[in-house]
C-alpha cells in the first residue's frame, strides 16, 4: 500500500498510508465530537494507535475521556470493518493521550513547537541524518526551518514531502541542590 501525504482540511501533514487516511477519516468526527482532536494515528504490525487530546483549554485529555473513547472508537471500527474488511486480520486498538513527546502532524502543532526542540524522521536526501534533534525555528508553506549544529549556518530547510515523523523533545529542567537551610558559616 503506498503512502501518500494526507492534506484533510489543508493541515494533516505526515504521510500516511490509504487505510491510514480512511481509518482517519471515519474516526475524526467520532473524536471531534468529544471536543477532542486525533493528534496522530498510526497502524503497524496488527496495532492501531491512536493519539488523542483535548481540542480546547489548558488542561490534558484525563484517563476517563480516554476509556469513553476507546469502546466508542472500537465500537465504530467494528462497523466500519463489517462494512468494508477494512482489516486482513485481528488487530489491537490502543487509544492514549499524545504524552511528553507529542507528535506533530498537523501545521498548527509545528506553529506552536517553533523554538523548542524536536526529534525529526526524514525520507533522505537531505543533508543531515534520517533521524536526528534540532530546534524548529520556523514554519511556512514549503516546509520547515531547523537549527542544526552540523549545518555552517546553523539553518535548513525541509520540505514537507521530506518530513516523515516529526515529535516534540521534552527537556526536564535540572533542579537545583538545596542549599543548606539555616547552615551558618564560622567566622
Amino acid at each position: 500500500m503506498g503512502r501518500e501525504i494526507l492534506s484533510m482540511n489543508q493541515d494533516i501533514l505526515i504521510e500516511q498510508t490509504s487505510l491510514e487516511k480512511r481509518l482517519r477519516s471515519a474516526l475524526e468526527p467520532v473524536v471531534e465530537h468529544r471536543d477532542c482532536e486525533l493528534v496522530h494515528l498510526r497502524l503497524a504490525g496488527g496495532k492501531l494507535c491512536l493519539f488523542i487530546d483535548r481540542t480546547a483549554g489548558d488542561s490534558s485529555i484525563k484517563m476517563e475521556e480516554l476509556e469513553s473513547l476507546n469502546r466508542l472508537i472500537g465500537d465504530t471500527l467494528d462497523v466500519l470493518d463489517a462494512e468494508e474488511k477494512l482489516f486482513k486480520a485481528s488487530y489491537e486498538l490502543e487509544v492514549s493521550s499524545p504524552g511528553l513527546d507529542r507528535p506533530l502532524t498537523r501545521l498548527n502543532h509545528f506553529e506552536r513547537a517553533i523554538g523548542q526542540q524536536i526529534r525529526l524522521k526524514t525520507s533522505g536526501g537531505l543533508a543531515l541524518p534520517k533521524n536526528v534533534k534540532v530546534m524548529l525555528r520556523g514554519v511556512n508553506d514549503t516546509g520547515i526551518q531547523i537549527e542544526w549544529e552540523s549545518k555552517k549556518d546553523g539553518m535548513l530547510e525541509v520540505p514537507w514531502s521530506s518530513v516523515q515523523e516529526a515529535n516534540i523533545v521534552y527537556v526536564f529542567e535540572e533542579k537545583k541542590k538545596p542549599g543548606k537551610v539555616g547552615a551558618k558559616k564560622a567566622v
